[in-house]
């Protein structure tokens, strides 16, 4: 059941390519290959709404996080129809920006992508790529659970291709358990998904396009992003805290670049406090003076190679 280019292409639709602003910011969007004419109309569509609660889990030697703070929730909702698929990345911690959304079409291999940086297409086995900013080094792995409900058989096999795609995963092995009914729980990596709403309904066709067109909101680009305010970062403790520090020092700061390639989740004490992209940096203020266990990871939550422990004040390249 593995998705293959087909050896030959429709030719390419060449339109001219949009650019929506928002204040300063421009977010272009590239044409697809060609248009959805199939769901270009208000006729209604029998859809599926799958809601999944989204969490990373921290590696514990990388410390408990603020048990007092609950870091803000994540959703992926799913929305398939028998031949059309729209996924919304929803919440702010994501490594994707939130609202960012993946367009897919039953007869065709390939995405079409809604991010910080525009919208555009992406090739088949390209999901996994986009969402770890780079081409990952394998399959991070990949395991779920299912309901059987027979009457949802027709609508899961695009649902299951996103799955393999993103988690850049195989059908063969598990493509037949997944079509038997909807995914209450799966695993990518470290991170993890557990349904908690199911909603049919029906909805005008074109709200499930798989092109370009009827964008979604233009989303903010910002390659370093900080995920707590810094008041949080004051209340994060080190493990080893700074001798003979005065109460009147002033918060310190950590610089941080990453030099790794591709997106890299920033982790201080358990908490997840910055998604920086390849190339970026980011200086945190607000930290208390001590050395900090401290971990990079990978999108789907696999650890970079880098110390453990670092010293605040101070700098940390992630390479």
């Amino acid at each position: 059941m593995d998705f293959e280019v087909p050896e030959e292409s429709e030719s390419p639709v060449y339109l001219a390519e949009e650019t929506l602003t928002e204040g300063r910011q421009e977010w272009p969007i590239r044409p697809a290959v060609s248009i959805d004419t199939d769901y270009d109309s208000s006729e209604l569509v029998t859809v599926h709404r799958f809601v999944y609660r989204h969490r990373t889990r921290f590696p514990p030697i990388l410390g408990p996080g603020l048990p007092s703070f609950a870091q803000a929730p994540k959703e992926l909702r799913v929305d398939v129809s028998k031949d059309r698929i729209r996924v919304t990345f929803l919440g702010p911690d994501w490594p994707v920006p939130g609202g960012s959304e993946v367009r897919m079409q039953a007869g065709r291999p390939s995405a079409y992508v809604f991010d910080g940086e525009g919208g555009r297409s992406v090739g088949v086995g390209q999901l996994a790529a986009w969402y770890e900013g780079a081409p990952p080094p394998g399959s991070p792995g990949f395991g779920l659970r299912v309901d059987e409900e027979p009457g949802l058989q027709e609508y899961m096999p695009l649902f299951c291709r996103f799955l393999a795609e993103w988690a850049r995963a195989s059908l063969d092995n598990w493509g037949r358990r997944c079509e038997s009914g909807a995914p209450r729980f799966f695993r990518i990596g470290r991170t993890q998904a557990t349904l908690t709403a199911h909603v049919p309904m029906k909805i005008p066709r074109r709200y499930l396009r798989a092109d370009h067109l009827d964008p979604p909101e233009p989303l903010l680009h910002d390659p370093a992003r900080v995920l707590v305010e810094e008041e949080i970062l004051e209340r994060l403790v080190p493990t080893v805290p700074a001798e003979d520090v005065d109460e009147e020092t002033l918060p310190a700061t950590l610089y941080i670049e990453n030099r790794a390639r591709g997106r890299s989740l920033v982790v201080i004490e358990g908490l997840q406090v910055a998604v920086l992209e390849e190339g970026a940096s980011v200086t945190l203020r607000g930290l208390q003076h001590g050395r900090y266990r401290i971990g990079a990871l990978r999108a789907f939550g696999a650890r970079r190679s880098i110390p453990l422990m670092h010293r605040v004040p101070g700098e940390l390249i992630i390479e």
